[in-house]
């Protein structure tokens, strides 16, 4: 079933953020995905621009902890979306930080496997 392979997708990229692993999360991203992310000025960026940001927001973090709570998962023949919150923690240059955002990510598959063609994060204050 589809939506059991997205979860399966969803569980390796929480695992992977939970690891500070960026190629790991890489991984989980077709090589056209395209982000919305916070503080990158109204505009789309790249899978280049998606890895940048992973390793700038891994650089100098411990103790992280990272939960994906999804809202809702939908499925087509080769289409899929799914939204949730978000919760990321730990420590970054020995201080603490705590930072929560809306999620959304769609999926694609291609080849009998699912990938991330694009995120959106909106940042909670």
């Amino acid at each position: 079933m589809d939506v059991t392979e997205i979860q399966d997708l969803l569980a390796n990229l929480s695992a992977s953020a939970r690891a500070g692993d960026v190629e790991g999360i890489m991984a989980n991203f077709h090589p056209t995905a395209s982000a919305f992310e916070f503080g990158q000025n109204r505009r789309a960026i790249s899978i280049e621009g998606i890895r940048d940001t992973c390793e700038r927001g891994y650089n100098g973090v411990s103790h992280v902890r990272y939960d994906f709570e999804v809202e809702r998962i939908e499925a087509g023949d080769d289409l899929a979306y799914c939204y949730g919150l978000e919760h990321i923690s730990g420590e970054q240059s020995g201080q603490p930080f705590e930072m929560y955002s809306c999620a959304t990510y769609i999926f694609r598959k291609v080849d009998d496997r699912w990938s991330i063609v694009h995120q959106h994060l909106s940042r909670l204050e």
